[in-house]
């Protein structure tokens, strides 16, 4: 009988920063487009706390703002460096 692994991978979405309130001066910080390596980061290690070290992370879904995006912003040229 084979055996399968309850999860096979940690299927992750990221949205930088909420539509509604978002600024121009948002969409080009270094800290803010720097969120994304150390929200995975912390999602390796809690997935290595539970025991699944070897369970891979698979960015699936990305864009720069979550609630609809923000106008102006979010569908402009300065979105494409989210």
């Amino acid at each position: 009988m084979l055996w399968f692994p309850a999860c096979y991978c940690v299927f992750v979405t990221s949205y930088y920063i909420n539509g509604r309130t978002a600024r121009l001066e948002d969409m080009m910080s270094r800290d803010v487009l720097d969120s994304l390596a150390e929200q995975l980061t912390q999602l390796q290690d809690t997935v290595a706390a539970a025991g699944r070290a070897d369970t891979p992370l698979w960015l699936g879904e990305t864009s720069s703002c979550w609630g609809g995006g923000a106008p102006g912003l979010s569908d402009s040229y300065v979105a494409g460096f989210m």
